[in-house]
């Protein structure tokens, strides 16, 4: 999988900028790796974000956040050189993994949640059940939960694949869209639209994230 043109086709409203800068490591400053990334007076609102390659099949996404964590990258956190410059207490977080290996489309997607959620909805690579209604979430919506998971816990996504769920009644062949925080056949009247795939059964919905429409 050619990581760096997956993301030039996938972004995830995280800035402009991160979908031109792609890093290939953690830690020794200069153009090449996330530390030497200048973080002041850069904004900690969700939208800088970096890609990291951490090996030929695997990427992260880093955001930036205010906070003191120490540096620990492998646990998802990256202090940069920059650290508390000019009163920059900033640092780098770890909140999702991309990579080749599982799933029906070859793909996984790991996402550290920042609240609990159900089976069967949207998240956003920034941890969030995914909400239409939220002009935070637009452009950020990257999988589907298959299981309920823990504020806190990593979360496998499904991003083009099929996902089946018994409680489903959809028709064939019928557009499903992200309405507030769930998914539904009807689109929603305001916030953005997004189609997120079709189904092919009553129970099974094939995964088909489109892109987000401001309404």
């Amino acid at each position: 999988m050619a990581l760096y043109n997956w993301f030039l086709t996938n972004p995830f409203g995280v800035g402009p900028k991160s979908l031109m800068v792609v890093y290939t490591g953690h830690t020794g400053g200069g153009n090449l790796n996330l530390d030497g990334e200048p973080t002041w007076p850069t904004a900690t609102d969700g939208t800088e974000a970096r890609f990291v390659i951490e090996s030929t099949d695997v990427a992260s996404l880093w955001q930036l956040e205010a906070g003191t964590h120490v540096d620990d990258p492998i646990n998802g956190w990256k202090r940069p050189l920059d650290y508390e410059a000019t009163q920059n207490a900033k640092v780098w977080h770890k909140t999702a993994v991309f990579g080749a290996g599982g799933g029906a489309g070859g793909e996984f997607i790991l996402v550290t949640m920042q609240e609990a959620v159900p089976a069967f909805v949207m998240v956003t690579s920034t941890g969030f059940r995914a909400d239409s209604t939220n002009q935070a979430h637009r452009g950020k919506v990257v999988g589907m939960t298959t299981a309920a998971v823990g504020i806190g816990e990593v979360a496998t996504l499904s991003d083009d694949d099929e996902v089946t769920n018994v409680g489903w009644s959809w028709s064939p062949g019928q557009n499903v869209f992200l309405n507030g925080n769930i998914v539904s056949a009807s689109p929603p009247s305001t916030g953005f639209s997004q189609k997120v795939g079709m189904a092919r059964n009553a129970n099974i919905l094939v995964l088909q994230i489109g892109p987000a429409i401001q309404l």
